[in-house]
């Protein structure tokens, strides 16, 4: 098998101080991604998910535990210090698509330039080198080159998760860290994201770690579920296995909530059929 973008967490500890109070964000999290593979996390607010994908991206430091990924250079702990050389490379080789798009783009640049910024500094390109790839992955998430040019500011919810879908794309990436990046999107624009980032995702073969706390949405898209609790994985396995054959309390209940909303969601719509069908 391809070992290319394999990636394993291995008892990740990580905790907080608060008001006098220790916080166990995260705690003894283990898993393992397979090459191509979209694993899904999932869990509600507070259970320690984005703690844990600012962990995996090296964007928060942990108490203890490493996080493995396999490349050309063999297999390294993204977390252990080491040549400068190497964290380099190995940091080409992830990316992370945040929850709030235009949050995450330099208010002061161009899109343009926001999508250039990790070629210069991971690569040797030329200017109009690094123009031609924005260019090209603005038209991969669907944006016209026109939006080059403009300010994330000037972009709605949805054309800024793009911009940054196709950001996240600019240095080919092998690992990609989603950390719940349809909930600030409108229900239509949800689905247009996610569509192309499945398109993408299979397009490309990246591996993926998809954090979520809609337990539909990542039952639809990824292979394998680790359900979260508490800062602890109380569960995980194939998704067909979590969503019908669920050993744990907790998961049984997530599924309840979604059942629950579904039914919600069907009465809002036959009440407003009927209204309609009153009217005429």
């Amino acid at each position: 098998m391809d070992r290319q973008g394999w990636i394993k967490v291995e008892h990740l500890n990580k905790t907080f101080q608060k008001q006098g109070k220790r916080i166990n964000a995260v705690c003894d999290v283990s898993f393992e991604l397979y090459p191509g593979e979209c694993f899904g996390l999932i869990g509600e607010s507070g259970s320690g998910k984005s703690t844990l994908a600012n962990l995996v991206a090296g964007l928060e430091k942990a108490d203890s535990g490493a996080v493995y990924m396999e490349g050309s250079g063999g297999r390294i702990d993204l977390l252990a210090k080491g040549s400068r050389k190497l964290q380099k490379e190995y940091g080409q080789k992830r990316q992370m698509i945040f929850q709030n798009p235009r949050l995450s783009f330099n208010p002061a640049m161009t899109i343009g330039k926001g999508l250039e910024e990790a070629l210069r500094y991971y690569t040797k390109l030329s200017k109009e080198e690094r123009k031609k790839r924005a260019l090209e992955n603005l038209e991969l998430v669907g944006l016209k080159k026109e939006y080059y040019d403009r300010h994330a500011f000037e972009l709605s919810g949805g054309e800024c998760q793009r911009a940054a879908i196709a950001r996240a794309l600019m240095i080919e990436p092998e690992f990609l860290i989603c950390d719940e990046i349809t909930s600030a999107l409108d229900v239509s624009v949800q689905a247009q994201i996610m569509d192309l980032f499945v398109e993408i995702q299979k397009k490309k073969k990246m591996t993926c770690l998809f954090i979520s706390h809609d337990l539909a949405l990542v039952s639809n898209i990824c292979d394998r579920i680790a359900v979260m609790y508490d800062g602890k994985i109380v569960e995980s396995g194939v998704t067909d296995q979590i969503i019908h054959h669920s050993s744990s309390d907790y998961t049984k209940k997530l599924l309840q909530s979604v059942f629950l909303a579904d039914q919600e969601t069907m009465t809002r719509y036959e009440r407003k059929k009927r209204e309609k069908q009153k009217v005429f």
